[in-house]
């Protein structure tokens, strides 16, 4: 299922961001992350041009899925699951 992100969901996505490996593969994700990474991240979500959604399976919070306009014929899609 996919759904918007809330600030509830701030101690899920440091659970599956606060890997090292994650973040050595990805350009904007620090390590460590922490709680106030994720509260961050959430609240300029409003302000972004990305739409995040959440993935989840079995009400489990397990992946991130965005999408974007290129222009305005064009969408990108992309995707992070742990």
């Amino acid at each position: 299922m996919f759904r918007e992100f809330n600030l509830e969901d701030s101690s899920n996505i440091v659970a599956l961001l606060n890997d090292a490996d994650v973040s050595k593969w990805t350009s904007h994700i620090p390590f460590p992350y922490t709680e106030n990474d994720a509260i961050s991240w959430l609240k300029n979500q409003e302000n972004s041009l990305r739409k995040p959604l959440a993935i989840e399976i079995e009400n489990k919070l397990v992946g991130c899925i965005s999408y974007w306009h290129l222009d305005s014929l064009t969408t990108e899609v992309g995707r992070v699951r742990a």
